[in-house]
């Protein structure tokens, strides 16, 4: 599955939860991609691995979190009418990779400039698609830093979207 199908098929799975009931804010989506970031930290910051089946095979580790970010990002872009059909991590796989809380910190710094731009020029413009485009790039350089940690960013995405697939609507009855 290429990455445009893979990010239908997560926004499909997240409106069949309920993530979508409602409508979103922009600052709901963002301040939620936030969360996987700072998670992606925490993980890292207690020393969990990248990758690991945790309890009831839920995918869990520092890698896992990164993914779960750019899954959040891939909803986001297929409701705003932006799906990437492909993913290019290859200008960054030749960069000099950043220890996690670098990476980390710059992840987070991208997604407020992305959000920066929606929130000074609205999201159905040029500076909207400028928005999808950082995005993109994000989930790129996430992929080839999953790469980097010897995990595969795409086998992450599927292994925690079949999982999500079986989760109880809005997880238990989480808010946002």
């Amino acid at each position: 599955m290429h990455i445009g199908e893979m990010a239908r098929a997560i926004h499909k799975c997240a409106e069949e939860h309920g993530w979508h009931e409602g409508g979103r804010d922009d600052a709901t989506w963002f301040a939620m991609i936030h969360t996987e970031w700072s998670e992606a930290l925490e993980a890292y910051r207690v020393g969990e691995p990248m990758e690991y089946p945790g309890e009831d095979g839920k995918p869990e580790g520092v890698c896992v979190e990164l993914i779960d970010g750019c899954m959040r990002m891939l909803d986001w872009m297929v409701d705003a009418g932006r799906t990437p059909e492909y993913i290019n991590e290859k200008p960054y796989t030749a960069m000099q990779m950043p220890d996690a809380p670098e990476f980390i910190n710059g992840l987070h710094n991208e997604t407020a400039m992305a959000f920066g731009m929606l929130a000074e020029f609205g999201m159905l413009d040029q500076q909207g698609s400028s928005a999808a485009l950082l995005m993109t790039e994000t989930i790129a350089k996430v992929f080839a830093w999953v790469e980097w940690q010897g995990c595969n960013p795409m086998e992450i995405m599927r292994k925690k979207h079949e999982y999500n697939q079986n989760r109880p609507y809005r997880h238990g009855g989480k808010v946002c």
